[in-house]
């Protein structure tokens, strides 16, 4: 489907207060989060909360992991906290989800039908995940705050706004190597030589 921005955003009809908050933000990122989950796109390497019990992915007990990686206690599993979440707390989890997902081969699912578990799978492949979740991430984060964005590198960043806005949208000009050259001669041809000294 076609990235776009609809008529109200287009046109500049919506204004600052339309501009989301923190509760906001923890309900969307809680959505998002959610809807990956239950994709499969945190199984490989976070693990999976079955109904037996948690079964862990290849990054181990993914508390401690977190804890390493993030120095915070207390984030996994998300929905015992997904409803307090600080704006730190969730700026790291969305870095760390983005690092962690891959897309399952749905060929590999074995669907657990105790108490509707869900599926389980074993085999994954890396990139459209990561680009999906990326994209539906940066539909709230621009309209969170000031506005930002998850770079594809995987970090949160501010979007510039303001008056860097239209220079940033502005159309890069392409080399032209035959004008460079030609006014690199016409510069060259007035430079006046240097009289001769003779000795």
């Amino acid at each position: 489907m076609r990235d776009r921005t609809y008529y109200s955003v287009r046109s500049g009809r919506l204004q600052e207060d339309a501009k989301l908050g923190l509760e906001m933000l923890r309900g969307l990122f809680w959505a998002t989060y959610q809807s990956f989950e239950e994709r499969g796109c945190f199984q490989e390497r976070l693990g999976i909360n079955c109904v037996d019990g948690y079964i862990p992915g290849s990054v181990g007990d993914v508390e401690i992991y977190s804890f390493r990686k993030l120095r915070r206690k207390g984030l996994f599993p998300i929905w015992q906290r997904h409803d307090d979440l600080t704006e730190d707390e969730i700026f790291d989890l969305i870095e760390f989800l983005y690092d962690h997902a891959s897309e399952p081969v749905q060929s590999s699912g074995k669907y657990h039908s105790w108490n509707q578990c869900g599926y389980h799978y074993s085999e994954f492949v890396q990139g459209s995940a990561q680009s999906d979740f990326r994209a539906e991430v940066n539909e709230f984060l621009r309209d969170y705050g000031e506005g930002f964005e998850l770079s594809p590198q995987g970090e949160i960043l501010t979007l510039p706004g303001g008056s860097l806005e239209p220079l940033l949208q502005a159309p890069v000009p392409s080399k032209d190597p035959a004008n460079v050259s030609d006014r690199v001669e016409a510069g060259n041809s007035e430079v006046p030589s240097s009289p001769r000294v003779d000795q």
